[in-house]
C-alpha cells in the first residue's frame, strides 16, 4: 500500500521508500517492512519493545546512510534493524532507474489525475511521441512500485514518453473513481485520455500526431474503444488478451461493469466491439493472445479477426499474434521477449509515422 497521503514529488531519489507494506508476526511484537519502490525493493526488520530507547532507531539510520526508510517520526520503543544490506551497485542502479520517472498531477475536466511519466535517461519532457498505459479496472497505475516491464524496456531504447495515468476506473483512489465507469466501459476512460493528450501538448509541447496505447484485458478493451472512437488522436495500440464482446466475458467480470445481461441488454450491445470493428479502419492495432488464457478466452480475439475480415479491413489495421501454449500473463520468457520486441517495433514505427497501409484481409 502507498505510504499515507502526501504531495506527489516531481522527482524522487532512487533510495527513497515511497511504496511499502508490512507483515506482522503472530505475537505482533515484530514486523517485516517491505519497501517496494521506487528503487530496488528491500526489507527491514522491526521490533516493538516498550523497554527500548530511541537509540536503536538512531543507530539504524547511522548504519545505513544511503537509505531513507519512509516511516513516520520514530517513537520511543521502536527499534528497527536492517534485514538486508545494500551494495553500492544496487543503490546506483536504483538511482539510474528512478531518474527515468517523473510524477505530475494533471488537472483535467475539473479533476486531478496523477501521472507517472517515464522518460529516456537524461531527457526532458519536450517534443516527443507519447505512449499511454491503460491498466485493468480497479488498478492503480501512477504509483511508486518498482517495476521492470514493457514500459521500462521501451523507454530505455526509444525516444518516447511513456505515461501511466490514474484515469476514471483506476483503483486505490476511492470507490467513486472506480465506479464512475459502471454501465459504460471505455467511454469515460477515452474522454480522460483525450484530455490528457491536450493537457500534455499545452504544457510540454509533446508530439500529438501519433499517440500510442498499451493495455491488457480490460485495458485492451479501452485501447480498442479509443482507436474506434478517437482515431484522429490515437493512431495505434497494443492490446494483450483484450475483451471484445462482453457477452463472452466471465460473468464476474462483465456483471461488475454492466450488470446482468437481461437487465441491461442495450449496454452489452453498445459495448460490443464486434459491432464497431469497421471503425478501426483508420487505426493500427496489434493484438497478443495466449491460446491457454482462462481469464479472457481466445474467442474474443478470434471473433474480432473474423469481424475485420467481414468488414474488409486492411492487414495493417488489425494484426494478431497467437501463442499456442501461453496463458493470460504470457509467462514463458521466450514468448514474453517475442511480445516485447514486436510491440516495441510496432509502436516505435507507429508513433513516428512509419506504418503504411497494407492489402485487405481476405479469406
Amino acid at each position: 500500500m502507498m505510504s499515507g497521503a502526501r504531495q506527489i514529488p516531481r522527482k524522487v531519489k532512487g533510495h527513497q521508500c515511497l511504496y511499502f507494506d508490512a507483515e506482522f508476526g503472530s505475537s505482533a511484537d515484530w514486523f517485516l517492512l517491505n519497501c517496494l519502490g521506487p528503487g530496488v525493493p528491500y526489507s527491514s526488520f522491526g521490533i516493538l519493545n516498550s523497554a527500548s530507547s530511541r537509540t536503536g532507531v538512531d543507530d539504524f539510520y547511522d548504519d545505513v546512510p544511503d537509505v531513507d526508510v519512509a516511516m513516520d517520526e520514530p517513537r520511543d520503543g521502536l527499534v528497527v534493524k536492517l534485514l538486508e544490506t545494500f551494495s553500492p551497485y544496487v543503490i546506483s542502479y536504483s538511482s539510474v532507474l528512478v531518474s527515468m520517472y517523473r510524477y505530475e498531477t494533471a488537472t483535467v475536466l475539473g479533476r486531478q489525475i496523477p501521472l507517472k511519466i517515464l522518460l529516456p535517461h537524461g531527457y526532458q519532457l519536450t517534443k516527443r511521441p507519447i505512449v499511454f498505459h491503460i491498466g485493468e479496472i480497479g488498478e492503480q497505475n501512477a504509483d511508486f512500485r518498482f517495476k521492470m516491464d514493457f514500459a521500462e524496456y521501451m523507454v530505455s531504447r526509444d525516444s518516447v514518453i511513456y505515461v501511466f495515468a490514474d484515469i476514471r476506473g483506476s483503483g486505490n483512489r476511492g470507490n467513486k473513481l472506480v465506479q464512475s465507469v459502471a454501465g459504460q466501459p471505455g467511454t469515460r476512460e477515452v474522454e480522460d485520455l483525450k484530455e490528457l493528450v491536450w493537457y500534455m501538448d499545452r504544457k510540454w509541447g509533446v508530439v500529438t500526431s501519433n499517440v500510442g496505447l498499451v493495455g491488457t484485458g480490460y485495458g485492451g478493451y479501452v485501447v480498442l474503444r479509443a482507436l474506434a472512437d478517437q482515431a484522429g488522436i490515437f493512431s495505434c495500440g497494443v492490446a494483450i488478451s483484450p475483451i471484445v464482446d462482453w457477452k463472452l466475458a466471465s460473468s464476474v467480470r462483465a456483471e461488475k461493469v454492466l450488470g446482468l445481461p437481461q437487465s441491461n441488454p442495450l449496454a452489452y450491445e453498445s459495448s460490443n466491439m464486434l459491432k464497431r470493428a469497421n471503425l478501426l479502419a483508420n487505426s493500427h492495432l496489434l493484438i497478443f493472445q495466449g491460446m491457454q488464457d482462462r481469464i479472457i478466452h481466445p474467442q474474443h480475439s478470434i471473433a474480432l479477426n473474423q469481424a475485420a475480415i467481414d468488414d474488409g479491413l486492411l492487414l495493417s489495421n488489425i494484426q494478431t499474434v497467437y501463442y499456442p501454449d501461453q496463458d493470460h500473463a504470457l509467462t514463458n520468457k521466450f514468448s514474453k521477449r517475442h511480445m516485447f520486441q514486436n510491440a516495441r517495433n510496432f509502436l516505435q514505427k507507429c508513433v513516428n509515422g512509419g506504418i503504411q497501409s497494407s492489402v485487405p484481409v481476405t479469406i
